[in-house]
């Protein structure tokens, strides 16, 4: 059931990373999706590794964009890769 969850929060976050490389959400917007899927996952059992690692690739990706090593083509690029 907690996989399931997860992989809802994340197919959420993946939305919404689209919604911004959109120019519909903006860098806060996804920056809470990121936290509301960590809130979900702490101190949880039977965690969904492939999801968690996907996460945090997206996560260091947006993080680079913010600090301007990434552009929203990279963004879009590693969301497409992992969204699979």
């Amino acid at each position: 059931m907690q996989e399931l969850h997860q992989a809802i929060q994340f197919s959420d976050l993946c939305t919404g990373l689209r919604e911004f490389i959109k120019g519909k959400a903006s860098l806060s917007t996804i920056k809470d999706f990121f936290s509301v899927f960590w809130n979900g996952v702490e101190d949880k059992q039977d965690l969904n590794d492939e999801i968690i690692a996907k996460t945090e690739i997206l996560e260091i990706a947006v993080k680079s964009f913010e600090d301007g090593y990434f552009v929203l083509d990279d963004l879009q690029q590693i969301l497409e890769q992992n969204e699979r």
